[in-house]
Parts: C-alpha cells; structure tokens; sequence
C-alpha cells in the first residue's frame, strides 16, 4: 500500500486564510461599534423616517411672513400672486416602533399660523416636543413679490430668491444665501457661510465659525466673522460704506475702477496690499496698514483683521 506524505500548506493559502480571519473580525467590530454605540449619535435624517407628511396652506393679502422654525431648510422664492404658499415636509423619527403613535400625534398639531392685517407668522412646533421624537421639517415657500421674510431657525440651510423686501435671517447653524434683495438685509448664524449677491439698502452679516461672501451695490454693507475669510465685490461705484471684520481669516474686497474711497485697512498678523494708487493720509505707511484715500473718497471702506491678510482689488465688471 503506497504510504500518503504530509505535506504544508501553502505560504500563500496561510497568508490568505489569516487575511480573511482578520477581515471578518475587523467587519464584526465595527458592525458592532456601529450598531452598538455609534448609532445613538448619528443625525437620524439619514434614516429612512417613520412618519413623513406634506402640509400645506396658502394665506391671502399678506406682505410680511414670518417664520419659526426649529430643524429643516427653508427656501424661499418670489412669484406674483397676491398671497404666500407654503409646503412643508415633515420627517419624524422614533427610535422604537412603540413610540411611532406618539410621533403620529405629534405632527398633527405641528403648525400655528396667525395673521394680522398683512402679517403672516407661522410657528413650527407651538408646544414642546416629546422626547421620543426627532423632527425635521423641510419649508418651501412662495411670497408675494417684494414681501419682507423673517426666518428664525436652529438648524437647516436657508436660501432666499431675488425679488423679496427686507430680509432677516437668524440661525444657529446654517448656511444663508440671499440674492438680490431690495430692502434691508440681516443675515446672522453661529456657524455656517453667508451668501449676499445684492441688496438695495444697507446689509449686514454675522457669523462666527465660516466664510462671508458679497456682491453688493446698495447704500452700506457691514460683515463680520470670527473665523473665516470675507470676500467682497463691489460691482459699481456709489456705495457709501463698508465695515469689513474678522479674527481669523483674510480680507478680499474687490473695486469698481470708478470707484473712490478713503481706505482704513489694518491687520495685527499679516499685510495689506492695494491694487489702487492711495494716497497716504499721513506719512510713514507700515505693511500692516493702509489709510489713506482713492481718488475723491466717496465710499468709507473700514477693513480689519487680526491674523490674516487685507487686497483691496479692481473688480472684474
């Protein structure tokens, strides 16, 4: 009888058979992780929601239409009819089915809208939210053209067309864009970026923790960060002012080659550059400031940093 010989296995197959062994026992960790302590803390949008519906109304007669709302974007668009349209979408989450009764009952008493004379406010959840659920309610609004908007909100992208008065805008975190506006600008959040592509009057901008961005050619613009950089374009001369501030982040602010200004450009860490001959108001100038004016000093420009640099340049019209 032939005698059966022992052979090793291959290096190959062992190399293989280990690599196999740890990819499943690395996939079973994080499965675990995931499923175990990650979940808790992820932001329950991603999920597929457990109570989702539509609502919506249309309010006549109204010029001014204030919003509340707590976590969702709003977009806001302009049309010419004599009214405002909301649609709103509600997403709510629970995380056991036994609580899905309690979220049902909950978004049917979600919206309070009072009106008085052309005012409209619209409050998304009047009463306190019951602690098995989680919200999102995503606005889409129409307003009459040239109807002044107020939104308040903690959380949610805002974004609001061309065509409307004043605008104000207050958030925690969100980003906020505006586009041509033709009354009075306030935009203000803690963290996220702010878009202004025009405004009739004056502007002003608030954010702590991202970047300001501007084209402008109403009265006076003001922008201010903490940590972010504000770029600045100013498309035609006439502007009477513009205060521009941050802590951390640079400063681009670019002309109009007709424009004229008296410059107060200063940064504590950086340099300031201008692409403008300015004639100095005093004489020995530092690389850290500029003051002085371009031409008849129609515009007030007040530009400051504290670790970043300040260009002043021609805009591209």
């Amino acid at each position: 009888m032939a005698r059966k010989v022992y052979q090793e296995p291959d290096g190959k197959m062992n190399l293989f058979l280990r690599s196999a062994v740890a990819a499943v026992f690395i996939a079973a960790a994080v499965q675990s992780f995931t499923i175990g302590v990650l979940a808790d803390f992820l932001p329950r949008e991603v999920c597929r929601p457990d109570v989702r519906t539509v609502w919506s109304r249309e309010f006549d007669g109204v010029s001014r239409f204030v919003l509340s709302n707590a976590n969702g974007a709003v977009r806001v668009a302009v049309h010419d009819a004599p009214r405002v349209a909301v649609n709103a979408t509600v997403s709510a989450y629970v995380r056991s089915y036994v609580d899905r009764e309690v979220a049902e009952r909950y978004v049917k008493e979600l919206f309070r809208a009072d009106a008085d004379g052309n005012t409209l406010w619209l409050v998304t959840e009047p009463r306190a939210r019951p602690s098995e659920v989680e919200l999102n309610v995503a606005y889409e609004i129409l307003a009459p053209r040239g109807a002044h908007v107020e939104i308040e909100t903690t959380r949610g992208n805002i974004y609001v067309g061309e065509g409307c008065g004043d605008v104000n805008v207050r958030s925690a975190l969100s980003d906020i864009e505006i586009r041509k506006a033709g009354g009075i600008v306030h935009a203000q959040t803690t963290s996220g970026r702010i878009d202004l592509l025009d405004a009739g009057r004056e502007a002003t901008l608030r954010t702590v923790n991202g970047n300001v961005r501007a084209i402008f050619s109403g009265h006076v613009l003001t922008a201010n960060t903490v940590n972010g950089n504000i770029d600045v374009r100013l498309p035609e001369p006439g502007v009477r002012g513009c205060d521009l501030t941050t802590t951390n982040g640079n400063i681009t602010l670019s002309l109009h080659p007709g424009c004229s200004a008296e410059v107060n450009a200063i940064t504590r860490q950086g340099v300031v550059k201008s692409d403008f001959e300015v004639v100095p108001l005093s004489g020995g100038q530092k690389p850290t400031e500029l003051r002085g004016f371009i031409g008849q000093s129609e515009t007030q420009l007040t530009l400051s940093t504290f670790a970043g640099d300040i260009l002043i340049g021609r805009s591209e019209t």
